[in-house]
Parts: structure tokens; sequence; C-alpha cells
């Protein structure tokens, strides 16, 4: 099985230093993988897992320090490619309040090493993969893009392991762990979208009544953290300039589908107003920029606030540039006013065309408009001194893990080194289910 070489090197480490770990689940990809690469972990050795994934130059993301949910991000220059890996020391599942199995222990003493990765055995495999799947997601169905691993292991899991009889013993009338595995064998998906909730609901009323309190209680910890978190977890803002048909639209959908935490992209273009051309009422729409700019700022402090990362298509700066006749004077002074209304992101990217390839892309403009706009950029680039220049004429893959490289640059010097691992009163709030 190929794998990045970046979780090479993190597992190879893990058991250098003595981690005992396995994947919970094992990536659908993970010479490249999409989403969080999930480990299992023991308790005792929290600490020095997070020793030693500092050390290979991952960050702990705020909000997500404490087991048993902590996350750990990076950046791999070579692939271009963000990994996130999300570390527990428990099996449980559910949304809100979390059904613990108290496994973790026997999942990893059944654990194999298959080449370089430590993965459950095929019984807890399979069992682990479809709880996930029909308990941890909304609906309850099984997503597409398990199934067809859910139908190879379903042929090496039997009926009888742990994770099974939980299943079995929370499930409805003429259900039972066999049953399911039939129907993963059969792959009758539709059938399986009721049962989780069924098991859901079942497995909850068993708790008893302080257990079934646990995410109220989460709820409020969470809340009167949340304060504290505010400064620490503050997510980065990337605000991408260039001309028209410089890509930047196209670059922020790649940077929001690289990007393994939440990204809210947010057009900040001072001269259209993004829907139908003409639609601008003159002097209102002048008198209006500026409180929009404004507006969707605030919009870009509130999701950093939670931790996203902000891209901003275009940015104030724009208003920077040399005004052209008629009027400069007064033009120049307005500008100004837009230019410096709000602040800076904490990262500037320039996307640079020459003139006749943006003018091709886009020909809103005359090519000798286009021509001095890709001048009037450079200039700015080099007047300000804090905007990083891309080559927009790459392809767009090169660009992208261009942009991420500075993006992460700014995201590790702001979250710093991970922190250590809480204390048991810590653990009483369980993991939150939801992205900061």
């Amino acid at each position: 099985m190929t794998l990045h070489p970046v979780l090479q090197e993190t597992f190879e480490a893990l058991d250098g230093d003595g981690v005992r770990w396995c994947l919970l689940r094992v990536p659908l990809r993970p010479e490249a993988p999409t989403g969080d690469v999930d480990l299992l972990v023991d308790t005792r050795d929290l600490a020095r897992l997070a020793s030693s994934l500092e050390r290979l130059g991952f960050v702990q993301v705020p909000g997500w320090e404490t087991p048993p949910s902590m996350l750990f991000l990076t950046y791999d220059g070579r692939s271009g490619q963000c990994l996130l890996l999300e570390v527990t020391d428990e099996v449980s599942f559910g949304r809100g309040l979390v059904l613990r199995t108290g496994l973790a222990d026997q999942v990893l003493s059944a654990s194999r090493l298959a080449g370089s990765l430590r993965i459950p055995s095929d019984d807890d495999s399979f069992w682990a993969l479809l709880l996930h799947c029909l308990l941890d997601t909304e609906s309850g169905a099984v997503p597409e893009r398990y199934r067809q691993r859910l139908h190879e292991l379903a042929a090496g899991a039997g009926d009888t392991g742990s994770l099974a009889q939980l299943l079995t013993t929370h499930s409805p009338a003429g259900w039972s762990a066999a049953r399911v595995r039939e129907a993963a064998l059969s792959e009758r998906w539709e059938e399986l979208e009721p049962v989780g909730r069924l098991v859901s609901a079942a497995w909850l009323s068993s708790l008893p009544w302080p257990a079934r309190q646990r995410a109220a209680v989460t709820a409020a910890r969470r809340l009167v953290r949340a304060p504290s978190l505010l400064r620490r977890r503050y997510g980065v803002s990337v605000a991408l300039l260039g001309p028209n048909g410089a890509g930047k639209s196209t670059l922020a959908a790649g940077i929001e589908q690289a990007w393994p935490l939440p990204v809210n992209r947010i057009y900040m273009g001072l001269w259209k107003s993004g829907s139908v051309p003409g639609q601008e009422v003159p002097g209102l729409a002048q008198l209006l920029r500026l409180p929009t700019a404004w507006l969707r700022y605030a919009r870009a402090v509130h999701a950093q606030l939670h931790g996203n990362l902000v891209v901003f298509d275009r940015y104030v700066h724009d208003a920077r540039l040399p005004p052209q006749p008629p009027f400069v004077l007064l033009k120049r002074m307005y500008l100004w006013l837009l230019a410096h209304g709000v602040p800076s992101p904490d990262l500037l990217l320039l996307l640079n065309v020459t003139g006749a390839i943006s003018h091709s892309r886009k020909p809103e403009d005359t090519l000798a408009e286009a021509e001095r706009e890709h001048r009037d950029y450079l200039q700015l680039a080099n007047d300000q001194g804090d905007i990083h220049v891309l080559d927009a004429t790459a392809g767009i893959d090169t660009v992208r893990a261009a942009a991420l490289d500075a993006i992460w640059g700014r995201t590790r010097r702001r979250w710093g080194k991970p922190l250590a691992t809480s204390t048991e009163h810590d653990r009483a709030e369980g993991p939150a289910r939801d992205r900061p």
C-alpha cells in the first residue's frame, strides 16, 4: 500500500518513540489523503505523541488540544498537500452525546502491521467504519465513498466481536450484527439507513441519567472556555490581488479544496456589485463602498475567531492603484480613504500575469488598459514590500502550492507549537464533532 511520505515518516517516528497507536480508519487514499487521518492512541502515550509530531513540524489546532479528540496540522511542500491528523484515545461514536465503547485497549491490542501501517483487525476495521457511517452522520446513510471498502471488509468480519455485540445489543427488532453484515455483503445500503438512527436512539436511552447530561455539561464548559480560545485560535486571512483574468477565483477555490479546516471565501471587490452589471447607482455606490468593505471585514473577523481560514477575492488595496483621468485629485483623496478604510489581511498574494494573458482570458478592458494594470500591480507590490508575488502563468497546482506554503507559514507562526495534553479533569469535556 502506497503511503504519503509525511505519513510514512510520522508512523515510523511514532513506532520509534514507543507510542502505542493504530489507524482507527484507513484513509481512502493513503498516498494522498484528503480528509482527516484518524489515529487511536493509548492514553498514556498522548504526551509522547504530541512531542513526536511537534518535532516533525505539526502544529496542534487551538481548541482541539485535549483528549479524546486532538487535531494536528502540517503542510508538505513537496506534494503541495495539507495533512490533518485527528487523534483520539477512545473508540466512540455519535453526534452531540458521545457513545463511548470502552474498547480502545482491546482494539489497539488486536491491531496488526500492514507495511508501515498499524491497522485494526479485519473485524474491528469493518465494524468501526460501519458504526462511524451509521452513527456519526446526521442521515445515518453509508456514504458512497465508503461502500466498496465496507463490502470488501465484510467478508473478513465476524458477528460476535465486541463492536458487533454492541450493535446487536442496541439494534431494533429484527436486526442484529449478522443481518447488518449480510446487508453490507449484499450491498443493500439503503436498508441500513434507518438502522443507524434507531441504534443511536436505543444506545442513548440505555445510558444512565448522568451520562445523558454530559452533552449539556460539555456544551456549557465549551461556552465558558470560548473567550480564552479566541486569541489563540484566531485564523489567518489572505487576500488575492491581481487583474481580471489572473485566476483569483480559481485559486480561491483550490485553496478551499486543499485546506483541511473550514475556509470562508469573501469577495472584497470595490468597483463591482458582484451581481448584474450596471445595477450600481452613481453616487450611492461610491458612498456604500466603505461600509460594505467594513461589513465584509466583520464577517471575516467572525470567521477567524472560529479558527477559520479567510480568503479574500480582491481587497481594498485595489484602491492604491493610480487613478485615471478625469478628476484625478478628487479620486486620489477618495481612493486613499478606501485603501486605508479597513485593516490589512495577514497575507497579500499578487497573481502576476502579463496584460496580454489577462486580456486574452477576460477581455473586459482594452489590451492597453490590461498592460497598464499589470504594471500598476507590480509597482504596488514593489512599493508595499509585504505583497507576495506569484507567477500566475504556472500551472494551477504550482500556484496553489505556492499560496498554501505562504498560508501555512503564517498559520504556523500564529498557532505556535503544540500544547501539552490536558489533565484528566479536562477529559470530561469529550470530543467536539464540529470543526472550530
